[in-house]
């Protein structure tokens, strides 16, 4: 294991054509974890100073700005936030009012939120149920109108690190050989009455889960899923797990997957890797359902520990193990390119096009009331214009004679302005 003593980093990724990194924030040691509460971003981890200045655990970024929290809180930072009854939660190793492990935001600091003398690891709200777990296992659940109770106490038999609902379950997954009386490879499901294993589970830890396009991911530190290679990053099919397209390259991964999250149409999945289903990348990839690409994360020294989305943004906080002084953030332009939030400047009408994935042919519909002229443009990733029409008065266009690759398509008259999401011609 290595020890983590460097200077860490919170980076910052936008919707947008081409990425485009930029300064946030710097901290001193690693950040944990990131949550959208009360129109900030909250930052959570083991840091002490921000930005050079002392601040312990936590702090806010409002989107320009950072609005620190200088009241000192013994122990050490959090490992996760959730949202819940209208508050903002966080579970760690903060000591306060003699307890350990869970804190509520009253509006400028941090109190006792339900901690008991063990450090907490998890948490989750689960349609009004906040569940919360110690790093010896011990699952306890309240409302809004209870206390916390046990749940589940494994007895120091496993560890929890995510909690995630899928189609009617609620999946528990970290590392673990059993759950409730039940065998179970690191991830097991609770559909209210009874415990179940998911497959042949994972060989080593689970440390995040997320569901995209209707499917269950995980992220960790294992290898395999019985005799099936699933490095890193697994897809739950619904009987087994599998690897995510082409799989994370095992020579290019050093310390697992640390997360995955859904954003601009899109799984992120985010960690110690440099490449995946044979295309080179930086710790950071990103997964359509159909191919793997790039978003050219520019530091090749940072590990990305944790996600978050802000403002229509995506957050990521790093840590560096090698670089004492070496402080980095990077930050997106807004450019929008999902189908269904499509930028909209004057009159509020959006563009549609199909199909999607295609093999160099597609129609374009934009929806505009009037006939001002449009110009259409067709960029490729690399921000290259491939395709270009200026001055055109339909509403309805036919784009053909395009190369294999992953397009973005933008259109602009006198009072509109519109932009897509990834066009995939294979």
């Amino acid at each position: 294991m290595k020890t983590i003593s460097s200077s860490l980093l919170l980076l910052l990724i936008s919707i947008q054509t081409i990425a485009q990194w930029d300064t946030v924030v710097t901290v001193d040691n690693p950040i944990w974890c990131l949550k959208e509460f009360d129109s900030t971003l909250f930052v959570g981890g083991n840091f002490t100073e921000v930005n050079g200045v002392e601040n312990l655990w936590t702090f806010q970024y409002d989107g320009t700005k950072t609005l620190y929290h200088t009241t000192k809180i013994a122990g050490s930072g959090p490992d996760n936030f959730e949202v819940f009854d209208n508050k903002i939660y966080t579970v760690g190793s903060m000591q306060i009012s003699g307890t350990i492990g869970v804190a509520v935001w009253d509006g400028s600091k941090w109190i006792n939120g339900g901690g008991t003398s063990y450090s907490h690891g998890a948490i989750y709200n689960d349609k009004g149920t906040l569940y919360v777990v110690t790093d010896n296992g011990h699952i306890r659940s309240r409302t809004a109108s209870t206390s916390f109770t046990t749940f589940l106490d494994m007895n120091g038999n496993g560890v929890i690190a995510e909690m995630i609902r899928y189609k009617n379950k609620l999946i528990f997954a970290g590392g673990f050989t059993s759950i409730g009386g039940v065998t179970a490879n690191n991830i097991a499901s609770w559909d209210g009455q009874n415990w179940s294993a998911l497959g042949d589970g994972l060989d080593e830890n689970i440390l995040c889960l997320e569901v995209y396009n209707d499917k269950l991911y995980a992220g960790g530190l294992f290898h395999n899923s019985g005799t099936k290679k699933v490095e890193g990053l697994a897809v739950w099919d619904g009987t087994s797990w599998a690897e995510v397209g082409g799989g994370i390259n095992p020579d290019s991964i050093l310390n697992g997957v640390y997360d995955v999250i859904s954003f601009d149409e899109k799984l992120w999945a985010m960690g110690d890797f440099t490449q995946i289903e044979g295309i080179n990348v930086n710790k950071v990839a990103t997964w359509n359902d159909t191919i793997w690409d790039d978003p050219k994360f520019p530091k090749t020294e940072a590990v990305v520990s944790t996600a978050g989305t802000f403002n229509n943004h995506l957050y990521l906080g790093t840590f560096d193990y090698n670089n004492d002084n070496y402080v980095f953030g990077i930050k997106g332009v807004n450019s929008p390119t999902n189908v269904n939030d499509f930028h909209k400047t004057k009159n509020n009408k959006t563009i549609t096009f199909y199909p999607n994935p295609n093999r160099g042919v597609f129609s374009v519909h934009i929806e505009q009331e009037n006939n001002e002229p449009i110009t259409y443009q067709l960029y490729s990733v690399t921000g290259e214009i491939v395709y270009e029409t200026k001055n055109n008065n339909s509403k309805d266009l036919v784009i053909s004679n395009i190369s294999t690759g992953v397009y973005i398509l933008k259109a602009a008259s006198a009072s509109s302005y519109f932009s897509s999401k990834q066009i995939i011609v294979h």
